[in-house]
């Protein structure tokens, strides 16, 4: 636990002066995922690819959350930070990190299938954000390190075995 609290503390060391932009990341970045999606039920053929796409997004959601009942790992001292959790839920694992990886990777296997001739230019775009919206949560103090590592984890690995095990 030391060295998780050491290394979520060197992180926020590193990036105090940029506070405002880990803000609207760890308030706002799911959003954008959200909005892709909506975006895209407009412009694709196939609308039921959506639901596809979503399902190991809420996958994620739904596992995260009850490990996250299960562990019941407190969140840093709240009283560090001016953040302002809309839930108060435990910490480990991140549910920001397990979701935003699985959008990144749902919408990173979209794209990069396809006819788009640079969708692995948006694919990394979505890996990149879900980084920085995991790194945010570590960022504003509401989650250590290894949170947002196994949620990412997590994330990753249920959109991965989700879209590996199947043919759209």
């Amino acid at each position: 636990m030391k060295l998780d609290a050491g290394i979520s503390k060197f992180i926020q060391d590193q990036f105090r002066s940029t506070m405002e932009l880990w803000w609207l990341l760890a308030s706002w970045g799911l959003y954008v995922y959200g909005a892709v999606m909506i975006g895209l039920v407009f412009i694709i053929d196939g609308k039921h690819r959506i639901i596809i796409w979503l399902s190991p997004v809420v996958v994620a959601f739904v596992l995260t959350v009850f490990l996250q009942y299960l562990i019941r790992r407190t969140r840093p001292e709240v009283t560090k930070t001016t953040y302002n959790l809309f839930v108060h839920t435990f910490s480990f694992p991140s549910a920001h990190a397990s979701t935003s990886m699985a959008f990144a990777t749902s919408l990173g296997y979209a794209f990069i299938g396809s006819s788009l001739e640079y969708g692995w230019v948006f694919a990394f775009i979505w890996f990149l954000l879900a980084c920085l919206i995991a790194m945010s949560r570590v960022v504003v103090g509401v989650h250590y390190f290894f949170d947002v590592l196994i949620g990412a984890l997590i994330g990753y690995l249920i959109a991965y075995a989700f879209f590996g095990a199947m043919v759209y």
